[in-house]
């Protein structure tokens, strides 16, 4: 029988995905001969932060939500959790929307969480948004945990 992942599994796999994508970004960069080149620029071709998202059922299925774009013709459950709290996907909370004015500022479903969900309720039918567990949000570029932004607190219950 199948069991849940751990949180600290799901943290451990985004740490070693991370790893990956810098390592895949400095081959490149080596194979093309790249002049001067500089470690630091290594956020320009990977995504701004990472997050694993599993099933609390059957598969366990866990996938990588990438922090690059507004998440577009996104799974219904997804868009029907993002209605409950009065936002439609791409659109800019409000100031009386946002649980702190400095968070939220990003268009819904712009983060790596929803990119995460949808790809997870792709994956399994009859998924719930309460049923998902999520891994910490991780800045890629130095690895170090990132905040969930206040619409994913309010999208995803179990970010609070």
């Amino acid at each position: 029988m199948n069991k849940p992942y751990t949180k600290h599994k799901l943290n451990t796999m985004v740490k070693i995905r991370i790893g990956e994508e810098k390592n895949r970004v400095i081959k490149r960069r080596a194979n093309a001969n790249a002049v001067n080149f500089n470690s630091e620029d290594l956020d320009m071709d990977m995504p701004l932060v990472m997050v694993a998202c599993s099933a609390m059922c059957p598969p366990f299925t866990v996938r990588i939500g990438r922090n690059n774009e507004t998440l577009l013709n996104a799974h219904p459950t997804l868009e029907r959790a993002y209605q409950t709290i009065g936002l439609r996907i791409g659109q800019v909370p409000s100031r009386s929307q946002r649980i702190a004015p400095w968070l939220s500022h990003k268009e819904a479903g712009h983060c790596a969480e929803p990119h995460a969900a949808h790809k997870l309720l792709n994956k399994v039918n009859g998924l719930r948004i309460d049923q998902m567990q999520f891994s910490l949000a991780y800045d890629v570029k130095n690895s170090q945990p990132h905040g969930y932004c206040g619409t994913c607190q309010m999208v995803f219950p179990q970010l609070r």
